[in-house]
């Protein structure tokens, strides 16, 4: 069984996926506040958004699945997609004075594939080989062994 430092180190990185993403959808109030924006352009921006999310998901998950590093398969898209959420963050988060819808969608497309090429390796990574929820403790032991 994993040991509860492990439990810790594969869970840490979740606690800034779910401060970066639950303050995405208090944003948007600033953005129409501040920039002009109104609600029904961000409405389109966030749902097209989405659905290209929803679409580049298992595309991201394949390719994880066949990369082959030194580090292990996973490891390296999840520092990649790492780096890329904390700058598309700074973009969202910390905007120039003047925005318009273009810096938004570009801004947002490049969360949404951070975001994707984090989190979605890093979940298959503690799923590796299992199909319980009941073993995953095993299946991040087994998978942090893999090359």
């Amino acid at each position: 069984s994993l040991s509860t430092i492990g439990k810790i180190a594969y869970a840490g990185p979740f606690i800034s996926y779910a401060m970066l993403w639950t303050t995405l959808y208090s944003m948007q109030g600033i953005y129409v506040k501040y920039y002009g924006f109104s609600m029904a352009s961000l409405a389109v921006l966030l749902q097209v958004s989405r659905i290209f999310d929803a679409l580049i998901d298992p595309v991201v998950g394949a390719v994880s699945d066949h990369i082959k590093a030194k580090t292990g398969r996973r490891k390296a898209v999840i520092a990649f997609g790492a780096f890329l959420l904390m700058g598309a963050s700074l973009l969202l988060y910390i905007p120039p004075e003047t925005v318009n819808l273009s810096y938004f969608a570009f801004a947002l497309t490049l969360y949404f594939i951070g975001l994707t090429l984090f989190v979605i390796p890093l979940y298959a990574w503690g799923m590796v080989g299992k199909r319980s929820y009941n073993r995953i403790d095993q299946g991040i032991e087994d998978s942090a062994d893999q090359k």
